[in-house]
Formats: C-alpha cells, sequence, structure tokens
C-alpha cells in the first residue's frame, strides 16, 4: 500500500486519541518501516523454523536407520553365537572320538 492509502484510512482524530502529534507521512512511514522489520523478522523466524524441521527429519530418518542396521546386527550375533555353540560342540564331540580311538590304538599296542 502506498503511504497516502494508508493515512487516509488513519483519521486525523483516530491519531490524536493514540497519542501521536507528529505529521501522518512521518507516522505512515514510520509504521511501514516497522511493519517491514516485523514482516522480515517473521519470514527469518519462519526460515529457521524450516530449516529444524528439516534437520529433526534427518536426524529421525538416521535414527530410525541405526535402529534398523542394530537390530540387523542383533540378529546376526544371535546366529553367529549359535553357530559357534554348534561348532563347540562339534569340536567336543571330535575331541571325544579322538581320546576314544586314542584308547582303542593304545590298548592294541600293549
Amino acid at each position: 500500500m502506498s503511504s497516502t492509502s494508508t493515512a487516509s484510512v488513519i483519521s486525523p482524530l483516530t491519531l490524536k486519541e493514540a497519542g501521536y502529534r507528529s505529521p501522518k507521512r512521518c507516522l505512515a512511514a514510520s509504521f511501514h518501516k516497522g511493519r517491514d522489520k516485523w514482516k522480515k523478522k517473521a519470514q527469518d523466524r519462519n526460515k529457521a523454523i524450516k530449516v529444524l524441521k528439516v534437520h529433526v527429519h534427518d536426524l529421525e530418518e538416521s535414527r530410525q536407520h541405526h535402529r534398523q542396521r542394530a537390530r540387523e546386527a542383533q540378529e546376526s550375533q544371535g546366529q553367529l553365537e549359535h553357530q559357534v555353540q554348534q561348532l563347540q560342540a562339534e569340536v567336543e564331540q571330535l575331541r571325544a572320538q579322538r581320546d576314544e580311538l586314542r584308547r582303542t590304538l593304545g590298548s592294541k599296542k600293549a
């Protein structure tokens, strides 16, 4: 809006009642300046909010990704622990067979 249209909307009586004694042109310029500052501040705030929302979204995505990797690692660890147990049991079984064979061979030599 132009300063003339703003000045015509505000009546002189209203300006006096509000306690303004400055000329309308000065008040209009001051009001425009204040409005522009307010708009700029609001735009900057909105940009900051948007940046933070994107950052939060990225962090949530990253967190979800790491949780999934942790679950997969736990499952893999469980499978590997099971394989280790099986292999340890097989080793024990083979040791027992070896000892049995040694006893058998030792008794035949004597």
